[in-house]
């Protein structure tokens, strides 16, 4: 699901050791910093969050790109336009000026003490050994450290989120080993982010019922407030048993990532007071790219607000009990005193959060999930549609992740016509979402039913926008995939040149494979070979096209053609070639038989 700030941390050991490494192409300092503003314009979730006006940042700083820019001011350049989103997650590299940039608070803090020190800081535990009052022991693969530390208060630090089963089965051993606790104290100090998934598991052990924490949307259009429906994350009670008793979540400015959304939900519950600093603000995901030149970026794509509403993306979720000093110099902690001191004299009262339970909603694809597997399809779906029909709109939501791995699913099993039924109802319920129509009309594709599957495309196609790069490559595949299946390889041809005449740069490699592999999977071998030989025609640099062609020669028996291809794939990659070399040591032993 998620490693964000894991990505992060990964990427701060990745560019200690790779900060000699030379570039990877060169290309105009003016179409860089293009490329890069417009990759964040189409991509990036939280501008509309963070009230920044994008345009008027590229008025500012697009005139100070000349030329005559050099690469160490183009960096400087871009690290100052990107600073300007306060974001964790946005980061930018390049190896061969040895320059790394993180646009939110993580970036400063390593500039201040170092690279090296904040991994040390963050591998270290935050508490120091001496309050525990008996050692300490460590569950759920080394992530979670828990003992006691106060008579009848425990304490547990959660270092990363990671495996939700061994982390649900770590916290159950945990809590029952509190079971007569009066108090219990859980540290996400200098986490290590994770897995949300991890953060809900873990604190469904101490709901007292079922309240709304997150609502997430990830970008998916052209505009700027283009996005999926919204999935709506709940806390409920879960596990061997719940902690309902006080509980002092101990947070600071290194709570990261899954830190950040574990606080969020654990500060709808009543009897969970938060003590320290804000925490980190970096909810959102992240992917990385690359510019032509080899530098490489990341953008944050998708929002995570609150169960009211709000975001605290590049602020951090607030503690009810601020303490300054909320890191540890490791032989004092004063947030952990004064947890301590909490539930040892005078435990916070409960607070009001009625406010996340009313909001709490009822997920319909999970009910439907289940009396799917209880009565099959005919009763769970008329039971769906009745509840979208009788409930008020704001007490229900569908998760539009749930519906499609069920579809998924059932046809993996064989069971063609409930998956496609299950695709039919995703995209009955999101009529305006380009994606529920582009993946019902290909999963009917793939089973030989082209003209139901051309007419969804069609409805797609109508949707899409082609301004965020998931647009474009289901645009691409719809337009080109699409004309073989209505008219063949010349009707690729056809519509190859048409959008090569529009925009001569449109149509990339990944594209023209990503149609070629398609084919090839749904048994159109010489579609899909006229395909890949124009991909790798083209593009003769792309290693990946050379691959995918020579499967398509294989499947078709030419096994001297896939041998040629697969050597071509690996000369051009010799580092990735691991699939061409194990394809390739098969038709040798093949063709010496």
């Amino acid at each position: 699901m998620k490693c964000a700030v894991r990505c992060w941390v990964a990427w701060v050991a990745f560019a200690l050791a790779t900060w000699a490494s030379p570039a990877q192409g060169t290309s105009r300092p003016e179409a860089l910093f293009e490329e890069l503003w417009d990759s964040y314009d189409r991509q990036y979730a939280l501008f509309e969050a963070k009230r920044v006006d994008w345009n008027a940042l590229y008025q500012i700083y697009r005139p100070r790109v000349t030329p005559q820019t050099t690469d160490d001011e183009l960096f400087t350049l871009m690290a100052q336009l990107l600073g300007h989103l306060n974001d964790n997650h946005v980061i930018l590299v390049a190896d061969d000026l040895s320059r790394a940039f993180s646009a939110g608070y993580l970036g400063r803090y390593i500039n201040e003490v170092g690279l090296a020190a904040a991994m040390e800081l963050l591998a270290t535990p935050p508490m120091p050994a001496r309050y525990y009052t008996a050692p300490p022991r460590s569950r759920g693969g080394g992530h979670l450290l828990s003992g006691w530390v106060g008579p009848g208060i425990g304490y547990v630090h959660i270092a990363a989120f990671e495996d939700p089963e061994a982390s649900g089965a770590a916290m159950d051993s945990i809590l029952a080993d509190f079971s007569g606790a009066r108090g219990l104290i859980v540290d996400i100090r200098n986490d290590e982010g994770g897995d949300d998934r991890v953060g809900k598991v873990l604190a469904d052990r101490f709901a007292d019922r079922r309240r709304l924490y997150m609502v997430t949307r990830e970008r998916i259009g052209a505009g700027r407030e283009d996005f999926t429906p919204a999935r709506y994350w709940h806390v409920e009670p879960g596990g061997a048993a719940q902690f309902t008793a006080p509980v002092i979540l101990l947070q600071n400015r290194l709570a990261v990532s899954a830190g950040d959304n574990f606080a969020l939900a654990m500060r709808v519950l009543p009897h969970v007071t938060s003590l320290g600093d804000f925490t980190s603000g970096c909810m959102a995901d992240m992917r990385w790219q690359d510019l032509p030149n080899g530098w490489r970026y990341s953008i944050s794509f998708n929002r995570f607000d609150d169960y009211a509403g709000r975001c605290w993306e590049g602020i951090g979720v607030p503690p009810d009990i601020m303490v300054r000093e909320a890191t540890s110099d490791g032989v004092t902690d004063p947030a952990f005193e004064t947890a301590l001191a909490l539930l040892t004299t005078s435990p916070p009262a409960p607070q009001d959060e009625s406010g996340s339970a009313r909001a709490a909603r009822v997920s319909l694809s999970a009910q439907f999930v289940r009396e799917f597997e209880e009565q099959g399809l005919a009763g769970a779906r008329d039971a769906y549609r009745a509840r979208q029909r009788d409930l008020p709109r704001d007490s229900w939501f569908v998760d539009w992740d749930e519906m499609v791995t069920l579809a998924g699913r059932l046809i993996k099993e064989g069971r063609i016509d409930e998956g496609l039924a299950v695709y039919e109802l995703h995209a009955e319920t999101f009529p305006e979402f380009m994606l529920a129509h582009y993946w019902l009309g290909s999963a009917l594709l793939r089973q030989g039913r082209v003209e139901p599957g051309l007419q969804a495309w069609d409805r797609a196609l109508a949707l899409n926008r082609r301004g965020h790069p998931r647009e474009v490559r289901a645009f691409m595949d719809m337009t080109l995939r699409g004309s073989v299946y209505r008219a063949g390889v010349e009707g690729f041809q056809h519509a190859f040149q048409e959008l090569c005449t529009e925009d001569p740069a449109a149509v990339r490699p990944e594209h023209l494979n990503e149609v070629g592999y398609a084919l090839l999977g749904t048994g159109r071998t010489e579609e899909a070979l006229a395909v890949l030989e124009l991909n790798v025609e083209r593009f003769p640099d792309y290693a990946n096209g050379f691959d995918s062609l020579g499967e398509a020669y294989a499947a078709d028996g030419q096994t001297q053609r896939a041998i040629q291809a697969y050597e071509k794939a690996i000369a051009l990659d010799p580092e990735h070639g691991d699939h061409a070399r194990e394809m390739l040591e098969g038709l040798r032993a093949g063709r010496s038989e």
